[in-house]
């Protein structure tokens, strides 16, 4: 499965709060479910945690008139598009990677987090 690790708070608001957009310097040309990875902070409880999972639809380049006035939306910024968010009942403690990185999991077990 891909993963995105995001900082604290802003991994739970994708998940819990409708943030479905993430802004990031880079595009990708990635498209599909995404696990959601709470990055390493002393001060979060979910700290180095794989908190949920949303869908990556899109993205939006920094100009693009669709996000303007959404309140997660950034200036300058690629905005990657999150459908779906879904958190686990069980968080699955991982070592946070850059970019869009790999986690090794059966997705039965997934099906069984929801």
């Amino acid at each position: 499965m891909k993963v995105l690790t995001v900082k604290s708070p802003w991994a739970q608001n994708i998940i819990r709060d409708g943030k479905n957009i993430e802004n990031r310097t880079r595009q990708t040309k990635y498209r599909g479910q995404l696990l959601i990875h709470v990055s390493k902070n002393p001060e979060s409880p979910e700290s180095g945690m794989i908190i949920g999972m949303v869908d990556l639809v899109d993205c939006l380049p920094p100009d693009n008139l669709m996000t303007i006035g959404n309140k997660w939306a950034m200036k300058y910024h690629y905005h990657w598009i999150l459908e779906n968010p879904k958190e686990f009942k069980v968080k699955i403690p991982a070592r946070g990677q850059l970019n869009i990185w790999d986690y090794d999991i059966d997705p039965k077990i997934l099906k069984g987090m929801l």
